[in-house]
Formats: C-alpha cells, sequence, structure tokens
C-alpha cells in the first residue's frame, strides 16, 4: 500500500485546544473520504498540528484562509502492512467499539464492525501499541510489530470490570532496582489512563511488587521501599495525566507475593516485578 500522510491545520484564531480538536476534526473528514474512496489502496497516517505549524503568516486575512488546511503528502518508500484484528469480550466479538493505535509514526484509531473485526494500515517492522478504552471493560495495551508475510493479526481480549478483581499489568516493566519504568512503557501508562478516565465510576488500588530472594531486615526494607516506589510512578503518572488522585490508592507489598518465590528464570523474574490494579468501590 502506498503511504499518506494527513496534516491537519489550522490559523491563530481561537484557543490552542480548540485549534487542535479542530484540525483533528479536519484530518478525520479527509481520511474518511479517502478511505470510502480507495479502501485497501492507500495507507493512511495522520497529524493534527492545529495552530503549531503555520504554513502561511497569520497576520493577514489572506494568511488566516490558507491556513485552515489539510496537507496531503506520498511517502511510497515507507512500507506499510495491514494489521487485521479482533476486540472479544465473553469469547464473542464485540461491534462499535473504538481501537486506539499508536506509534511514534502514527496516533489514530478505528472502530469495529458488527463482528468485532477491525483492521488499519501499519508500517513494517515498527512496533505500534493497540488498545481500547472501553466502558466497563479492561484490556491489556498489545505491543504488535508487523512483518512481512505475516498474518499480522491481534486479538484484543476485553475483562469486564468486577470490585475487588486483580488484574496484573504485565507490560507496565521497570528497570532492575529502579522504579523508572522502561523504554516504551509510557504509552502503555498513557492508554492505561485513557481506560481509567472512561470508567470514572471505578476506583481502584495500585500494587507494587518485586523480585527479592534476601531475608534480612535490611534488604525487607528496601524491597518494601522500592514496591511503593513502583507504585507510586503509576499513580503520579496517572494523576499528572487526568485521574483524580481519590480514585487511587498506591501500596506496595515488597516481595510478599512473587509468583515464583524459588529460583526464578528471567521471564519469572519480570513477573515478580509486577505491577496489579485491584478494582474499589468508590463508596465515599
Amino acid at each position: 500500500a502506498t503511504g499518506i500522510i494527513l496534516e491537519g491545520h489550522t490559523n491563530s484564531l481561537g484557543s490552542t485546544n480548540s485549534n487542535q480538536k479542530l484540525s483533528a476534526n479536519r484530518v478525520a473528514s479527509v481520511k474518511e473520504l479517502l478511505l470510502k474512496k480507495n479502501n485497501d489502496k492507500y495507507a493512511i497516517s495522520t497529524k493534527s498540528l492545529g495552530e503549531l505549524k503555520p504554513r502561511y503568516s497569520n497576520d493577514n486575512e489572506n494568511g488566516l484562509a490558507k491556513n485552515r488546511q489539510v496537507v496531503v503528502s506520498f511517502d511510497k518508500s515507507v512500507k506499510q502492512k495491514k494489521v487485521n484484528g479482533e476486540v472479544l469480550a465473553g469469547g464473542k466479538g464485540k461491534k462499535n467499539v473504538t481501537v486506539y493505535f499508536k506509534n511514534k509514526l502514527v496516533n489514530d484509531s478505528t472502530k469495529t464492525d458488527d463482528t468485532g473485526k477491525f483492521s488499519f494500515y501499519a508500517t513494517e517492522k515498527v512496533a505500534i501499541n493497540i488498545f481500547t478504552a472501553e466502558k466497563n471493560y479492561f484490556n491489556q495495551t498489545q505491543t504488535f510489530t508487523p512483518t512481512l508475510n505475516a498474518d499480522n493479526k491481534v486479538i484484543l481480549e476485553l475483562t469486564p470490570y468486577d470490585v475487588n478483581k486483580e488484574i496484573s499489568l504485565s507490560n507496565i516493566l521497570f528497570y532492575s532496582n529502579k522504579n523508572v519504568v522502561r523504554d516504551g512503557v509510557e504509552d502503555v501508562l498513557a492508554s492505561l489512563t485513557k481506560n481509567f478516565k472512561v470508567n470514572e465510576e471505578y476506583c481502584f488500588e495500585i500494587q507494587g511488587h518485586v523480585n527479592g530472594q534476601e531475608t534480612s531486615l535490611e534488604f525487607t526494607r528496601y524491597y518494601k521501599d522500592l514496591s511503593e516506589a513502583r507504585a507510586g510512578t503509576v499513580y503520579f503518572y496517572m494523576k499528572d495525566h487526568g485521574v483524580a488522585s481519590g480514585r487511587m490508592v498506591p501500596a506496595g507489598y515488597s516481595n510478599t507475593k512473587m509468583l515464583y518465590p524459588v529460583n526464578p528464570n528471567f521471564e519469572q523474574i519480570m513477573q515478580n516485578m509486577r505491577v496489579v490494579m485491584k478494582l474499589l468501590p468508590c463508596d465515599e
């Protein structure tokens, strides 16, 4: 598929936020028109720039008018692959679900059809995060890399939100002995935040866990502090991005709930160093 890049622009009239939304709406309209006419011919990526990169001066009426535009460009060097997917709830396809896909090249979304299926184009060999933010459901962000001659199929499983249910966030990973998330995890935190903002009637405990094999008092205190710091990293990210602090309770569980307490291998160590979300009632 030929790569198409759509850039939405506005002039400087209005607020920055409203101009950002306006440019996104303009890009979405052009994209919809292109997909209707050439559904499989083009792989479309979008950028909503608002007033940030004016192509003409905003100091006169002519420039103001010309900056109300969508710029279309072609990139034949970019190899795009079609990604096919399905959103399941209780083993059945769920229709009309918004599916978001994001990486350094694209930040876009699509919707599932009546059978729960969806598709989009993505750049070959570039990892992309795929997720939903569905009301009353949670799903793990999937990081997927489209490749040549592969099926390129993604399944998103929706988990119903149930009070007191614990969900392990297996793709929130930290550097060893630190409360700093690994490269790429910030996009996962962003998708998690979007989901929690949609489901604002739920509260939750953010549990930090560590992999710790030592038993001395010194290490016990260290493990406790580290687990609390990791829970705090997730808590403060979501608080800073719009999730009400009163909905979240960060807690460190040290090494008391390791999934693999005896001689864990590397994969098991990574699972011991996990963050868990426990849903709580918002009674107050």
